[in-house]
């Protein structure tokens, strides 16, 4: 969806008029704003293309994360704006003090990061997969141990076979 139908869809008020006015004046009405179903933990991505070597990058699209909304308006409001301004303060600002000063200006906290618990990440319990048979220590992985392969216990320079379970 075009910048401007998302601004309208998702924003009301004086956050409306002062995005729609960024848009127009940074000439940014040709950007996008996509789900991307693909994002884990990253809340959105401002995507740029350089049309040849040594070029400025131009942005094109916006992408945000599609549990974005279960963590509230203020959330998507605050991600947007942190992708806005690196479409304002240009691909090379990075997060330094003219992408802090757009980003603010926008109407974002200049925050780098988040911490929507929506997008945590999860941690994979590992799980006893073999035993070293000289001390007898439990070998955890996520994954099970590859079938006829030896493995050396390197744990405390034990050096025994370990045994899978």
């Amino acid at each position: 969806m075009m910048i401007r139908t998302f601004i309208r869809e998702n924003f009301e008020g004086e956050q409306a008029m002062k995005l729609q006015a960024a848009v127009n004046d940074a000439v940014l009405g040709h950007l996008t704003v996509k789900v991307n179903n693909r994002l884990k933990t990253t809340a959105g991505q401002m995507l740029s293309r350089r049309e040849e070597r040594g070029a400025p990058a131009i942005p094109y699209a916006i992408e945000l994360n599609k549990k974005l909304r279960s963590c509230g308006p203020d959330a998507v409001f605050n991600t947007f704006t942190h992708e806005l301004a690196h479409a304002v303060a240009g691909h090379d600002a990075g997060h330094g003090p003219v992408w802090r000063t757009a980003h603010r200006q926008l109407g974002g906290t200049a925050a780098r990061t988040h911490n929507y618990s929506a997008m945590a990440r999860t941690r994979v319990e590992k799980k006893v997969v073999g035993i070293c048979e000289r001390c007898g220590t439990e070998v955890k992985r996520r994954k099970r141990l590859p079938r006829g392969t030896r493995f050396q216990h390197n744990g405390l320079g034990c050096g025994g076979e370990i045994r899978p379970v």
